[in-house]
């Protein structure tokens, strides 16, 4: 099995205040010498992609200076590698990524392009330690359309400032609501999404305008 990696690192991150100003979310320094992307991209070739593109829009400049070639993550390959996905205008669009949704239907031909029959879909700016085999594993155990990975949040976070999801006795999730005014559960989404790729496809082409 062969897995493509989006990384979305478009985002400022306004609750990060000064700290990203001048530069996206995920290119934000972490312990000195490191960004936030990193451990998203560290997880991914912990867990056998080779082929990661990164959404970028909000102040990119100092994380793609960052990110170069991707080398530091052997990812400066002729066959895969690491791909940066930035809005244009062309013919057909004139607009700014509009959403998660709509920057990867701009993207779509780079879908198109990769060998890879399944997406995994991460944020750039969450940081943690994980691989993803274990994701991969739990989905085709399930026989899952789509699988979200997901934390128990305690009383110490805002939990109405993340998507909260409810699921069954089975794990199966029956309600996710984006950032809701009155919370029902604590699970929050991690931002981290695994499927078909051209189920992804679909959605997006029947979906988005």
């Amino acid at each position: 099995m062969k897995v493509l990696g989006l990384i979305f690192a478009g985002a400022r991150g306004e609750s990060l205040g000064l700290l990203t100003t001048k530069r996206a979310s995920a290119g934000m320094p972490v312990a000195g010498k490191y960004r936030a992307i990193d451990f998203t991209l560290s997880n991914m070739i912990a867990s056998n992609i080779t082929r990661v593109g990164v959404l970028t829009q909000y102040n990119p400049r100092s994380l793609i200076d960052h990110l170069g070639s991707g080398k530091e993550w052997d990812l400066d390959r002729k066959h895969g590698g690491l791909m940066l996905l930035q809005p244009y205008m062309d013919i057909h669009s004139s607009y700014w990524y509009r959403g998660t949704a709509d920057a990867i239907h701009q993207n779509m031909t780079f879908l198109r392009r990769s060998e890879e029959d399944y997406v995994l879909i991460t944020s750039g700016d969450h940081i943690y330690n994980f691989n993803y085999s274990e994701l991969f594993n739990y989905h085709f155990a399930k026989g899952s359309d789509i699988t979200f990975m997901y934390k128990s949040l305690d009383e110490s976070y805002k939990i109405n400032e993340y998507g909260i999801l409810q699921v069954d006795d089975d794990n199966r999730i029956y309600s996710f609501e984006e950032k809701p005014t009155v919370p029902v559960g604590n699970k929050a989404s991690m931002g981290v999404y695994f499927l078909n790729k051209y189920l992804l496809m679909d959605m997006l082409y029947n979906t988005v305008p």
